[in-house]
């Protein structure tokens, strides 16, 4: 079956993912403010992360695109969230 994808995260690991992304299709991205992926990409900027509660979770699936040299908290925080929801990432 294929998905519908949301990358959340629209920094620099989110543009290393959308350059190696393409067998399925990415509909879009979150992040606390448009950047310039919506432009180097021609990629939708949803909104924030609260946008993807108004996708329901067995019609998509998740791109985590926030990286971290070190450890990330708030990249587990992300991947709990949305898991706990019952979204799945890819």
């Amino acid at each position: 079956m294929s998905y519908e994808i949301i990358l959340i995260g629209g920094g620099g690991h989110a543009k290393v993912l959308l350059d190696a992304y393409t067998e399925n299709k990415i509909i879009g991205y979150t992040d606390k403010k448009e950047t310039d992926i919506a432009k180097l990409f021609s990629i939708n900027y949803i909104g924030s992360d609260k946008e993807i509660n108004s996708f329901p979770h067995d019609s998509i699936k998740l791109l985590l695109g926030i990286g971290s040299v070190w450890e990330n908290k708030q990249r587990a925080e992300i991947f709990n969230h949305w898991t706990q929801q019952n979204y799945v990432f890819e």
